[in-house]
Formats: structure tokens, sequence, C-alpha cells
């Protein structure tokens, strides 16, 4: 291999203060606030990425290197270095820093020393040749394990790859036609090179040996489109997935064999160009891409089989890079850094389920389907009885207790649930309160049940409590041992109970003496919390607690009762005898 060195050009730098972030709330994206004015001169080639080091986030960008402090929420975008060089990525090594430039004349590579003040060019000599007026260097990589070992890559000039982080450089192949490589992180030996071939076929060459042999696989692609970057699992290695146009790649034998997943529906329509393993849990799996004048971004719970119907936000020219830090997801797009929750995201993107005879609760923004289900609003107490109507015509922003005449699912993704705060139907001292969102309740101590006192914090005066009454996995405490604080929590679209002195424990009465919860069918479908005349609207009610024991005995109009009951989290009833 030849190797190359390099003559040196030394420029200063001044550090300044740059732009603000701004916070905008109950929105997914989440906008930094960097706004770069864009280049008129960006082409397709040109994706400046992102880096996380410790708490602070560094930014490729046209007119330099911006860097953000993460554990700070209003911190501002400060000039780190670079100042008004275009910069598509970086890698560092202690004080030095090796930037790898847009295409702008011949100087592709800038080694400095002191963080970006100053630099040189470290190009090596091939590469400042211009072949056709196009892009000759598109990606730089460090290698996970030694950081002095960084590898480059040309559309018609291969892969280099130095080993003194960038004094001298040596070719590691020959002519490849790839925009994309990268490292396997758990086994460096294995480099990839992926795009398309001349006749824009899905491509990727994998060396399995350091760049000794070079293996190329034609994916299937559907016809013209690419292979861009690859995502690797962190639980299990032999698990790749990559993307292009409408598409997505997966591979479960280390990259040998690949399986395509077309994605024709509308809504799934973009380039699939980023994508991360959940560092927390490697079976969910969230994807990036552009599609004209938008951005979107999906979910998979199961490891890239089926996927959540994508969230959009508009922004230009697709999207540049995509990273994971903590809860949150990164997405650089055009000029702007998108912070999205990945709770949100899968809370906006996971179906609310309902399932035949199970009851549940509910509220929507729109008006329910009546033929789902029996819908039953709060009316009234009465003798110690929380009493629940049905509602024949269900209505928008209010409550129900639901049990379904059938199996069936809302996506909150379809809904327009931004800014929407909870709703409350209200009787007495008794509420029952409807989310939008998943929302956390006050921790449960101990093991006594789910009354807890109801801070004001969720709407409370300190004195009553909440009850938890939907018996759906996305609405309950969470498991705990021993006698340790355990989180509760109502998932979206669902909703609770809260009372105050003298319906709660600490007060007049204690657990074991909670209210019962009756529900009565053909309600008069009204919302007036007004008692209903004596015996009207109750022949076919019952009374009976959560955990599916029937507590009522004789009928209020001295008919024999009907035997409604809860058994295998289904709600049975039993004929008049």
């Amino acid at each position: 291999m030849k190797s190359i060195n390099m003559k040196s050009l030394k420029i200063a730098l001044p550090v300044i203060v740059a732009f603000i972030s701004t916070s905008v709330n109950g929105q997914l994206f989440r906008p930094f606030g960097l706004n770069i004015e864009k280049d008129e001169q960006q082409r397709d080639e040109f994706h400046p990425r992102m880096h996380i080091e410790e708490n602070t986030l560094y930014v490729c960008t046209n007119q330099g290197l911006y860097s953000k402090d993460l554990s700070n929420d209003g911190s501002e975008w400060l000039l780190a270095g670079f100042e008004g060089i275009p910069l598509q990525d970086y890698a560092r090594c202690g004080n030095d820093i090796l930037a790898l430039r847009h295409n702008v004349g011949e100087e592709f590579l800038l080694l400095s020393h002191d963080g970006g003040k100053t630099y040189e060019d470290v190009t090596p000599e091939p590469f400042k040749q211009h072949f056709y007026g196009s892009h000759v260097m598109i990606s730089l990589v460090q290698h996970p394990d030694d950081p002095n070992t960084l590898l480059v890559s040309s559309y018609y000039l291969g892969i280099y790859q130095s080993t003194d982080f960038g004094k001298t450089w040596s070719q590691l192949t020959e002519v490849m036609v790839g925009k994309f490589i990268g490292y396997h992180p758990s086994r460096p030996e294995i480099i990839y090179n992926s795009g398309e071939t001349y006749t824009w076929e899905p491509l990727l060459y994998t060396t399995y040996d350091k760049g000794e042999t070079w293996r190329a696989t034609v994916l299937n692609g559907g016809g013209d489109n690419r292979v861009c970057r690859i995502s690797f699992n962190p639980t299990n290695p032999d698990c790749w997935i990559s993307g292009g146009w409408n598409v997505i790649y997966n591979s479960v034998d280390n990259g040998y064999t690949w399986d395509s997943q077309f994605m024709d529906d509308n809504n799934y329509g973009a380039f699939w160009s980023y994508f991360a393993y959940d560092t927390d849990n490697s079976n969910n799996v969230y994807a990036a891409g552009g599609s004209g004048n938008s951005i979107k971004l999906m979910y998979s719970p199961n490891g890239g089989k089926t996927w959540s119907k994508p969230q959009s936000e508009s922004s230009q020219n697709g999207v540049n890079d995509f990273l994971q830090c903590g809860d949150k997801l990164l997405i650089y797009a055009n000029t702007e850094v998108y912070e999205v929750s990945k709770a949100k995201l899968i809370e906006l993107t996971t179906p609310v389920t309902f399932t035949t005879g199970q009851m549940a609760t509910i509220i929507l923004p729109t008006e329910p389907d009546a033929g789902k289900g029996k819908y039953y609003r709060l009316d009234r107490v009465e003798a110690e009885q929380i009493v629940f109507e049905q509602e024949l015509q269900p209505r928008a922003h209010v409550p129900y207790i639901i049990v379904p005449f059938e199996d069936f699912s809302i996506d909150p993704g379809t809904l327009d649930l931004a800014g929407l705060k909870p709703d409350t139907v209200s009787v007495g001292s008794i509420s029952f309160i409807g989310t939008y969102a998943r929302t956390e309740l006050p921790a449960l101590t101990g093991g006594d049940g789910e009354w807890r006192p109801f801070p004001p914090s969720l709407g409370g005066d300190g004195g009553g409590f909440y009850r938890i009454i939907d018996t759906t996995p996305d609405c309950s405490p969470l498991p705990g041992e021993g006698q340790g604080e355990r989180l509760a929590f109502v998932g979206t679209l669902r909703a609770y109970l809260t009372w105050d002195d003298p319906y709660g424990p600490g007060a007049t009465k204690g657990p074991e003496e909670e209210l019962k919860i009756v529900l009565h069918d053909r309600g008069t479908g009204s919302l007036s919390p007004a008692p209903s005349p004596e015996g009207e609207g109750r022949k076919d009610a019952a009374i009976y607690d959560l955990s599916g024991k029937k507590v009522n005995g004789k009928w209020l109009n001295g008919k024999s009762p009907r035997d409604i009951y809860i058994k295998d989290r289904k709600k049975w009833v039993k004929p008049f005898k």
C-alpha cells in the first residue's frame, strides 16, 4: 500500500457565541433553535453529521462546527471551531479534530490540534483530483476501539485508511461505488460500504477481514434505489437494518443475506435513511427518513418486523443525521435539530386496544363509535355506590367506561391530540378524568391498593384519592417488590377516578370499604349528573367490584337479578330466571 505525506496550511479562527435555542411545548418534534442558513450549493451527498460527547451535542454545518450543552435545556448554540467552513463530518482524538470538509476547492480533510481554532490540510493527493465536477470525498468514519484509525470514502477512489489520525493515508480498496461507510461497532473487523450501482441498484460492499477481501451484494430495492446507513443490534450483532426509498432491509445472519420490506402505503413513503436500536430495549427500533417537504419518524416494537404509522414534521431536503440520547431521539434535518421523546413517539404510534367484553376506559377528541360497545358515563353517587349510566350516543371529550362488543383498536397517530388537556366529568367530590396522553400518577407505596392522596399538580387539593379502575395492561400500576414505591399510570385515551373525603381511605373509610362501581344499562343518554327516578334505568343493572366479585343483592323493583360479573377479564351476563 502506498503511503502519502501531507503539507500543512494554518489559519486563525476565533470562537464566537451564536444562536439561542428555543423550546416548543405540546408537539412531538421540538426544535433546538439551530437555524443555520442553508448553503445554496448543498447537494444530495451533503449530509452533515452530529456527535454526542458526554453531555454536549456537536453539529456539523455549512458555517462551521456548533455545540450545545444537553444538560442545560436553556443553553445556547456556540461556535466550537472551523468558522465559515462547510463541514460534512469530523472525528476527535484528544484535542485533535480531523474534519471532513464539503466539496469546496481541494482541501477536503482539515486537521486541528486546538479544537478547530487553527487547522492544516491533510488531504491525500489523489483526492484533490476532480472527476466530472462531482464530490470526491463523501464519508469519514472512526474505528470504534482505536480513535487513531480512520476511513474516508470516494465514489471513484474507494476507501482510504489512516492509522495515525490523518497524518498519512493508504488505499484500503480500489474503486467502489458507495455513499456510506461504517464499522460494525462490536465486530470492527467488519466494514461496510453502501449506496447504489452505476445503474441505480441498491449495493452493499462488506469486508469481514479488515479490508483484505470484499463481498458485493445487490439488494432487492424494487427498482432504482440505494442502501443507506446500516445500524446494528447491540444485543444480537447478527441483526442489521438499513433502508432506501420506500423499503427497509433486514439481515439476521451478519449481513450475508437480506430481506426487503416494502412500504407501499403512501403514509410510509420516505427515504428511510437512518435507524437506531433502543439502547435499553433492542426490540424497539426507530427509523428516520425524508419525503418531499417533510421528515418522518416511526417506531417498531419487534426489531423491525412491523412499523407504526410515521409521524411527520415539515422540513426540506430530508434527514442529515439521526442519534439517540437517553430517552430522547435527535434528528438533524435541513438546518435544524429536533428533539423527540421516545416515550411520546411510542405513545402516539402504539394502538390503544379494546377486547370483547373486557371493561376498559376511553376518551376521544371525536365522537366515539356507538357500535363498538356499551359506553357508561359517571352519573351519581348514592348508597355508597358510584353509578355509571349507559350513554347511548357517546360524545367527544367525555370519559367513559366501555364494555366492547368486538375487538378493536384506535391509532392515536390518526387523532389531533396536540395541546389537549384532560377532560373531567364530576359529581360532587367524585371526578372521572380522561387523559389524551399517558399520565403518571403519584407513586404507590406499600401494598394496600391503589388509593393515594391526589395532589394539586394533578387537579386535587392534596386531601383526595385516586383509583385506577381500568384493567387493561396500559393502565395499571407497574409491578414492584416489597414495600418500595411503584409508578402508577393511565395510558393514552384512558380514564381514572378521583374523590375526596369522606369517600377515601384516611378519612372516614378504609380501603376495604371502598365504594363499589355500578353500571346501569339503558341509560337516558343525558349528561346531567342528577339521579334518575327511583327504579328507572335499573332493570339490567348489577353491582360488582373490580376483582370480579358480584356484590349486589336484590333488585330495587323486586325482580330477580341478572348476574353480571367479571371472569377471565371479560364481562359475563346470565339471563333473568
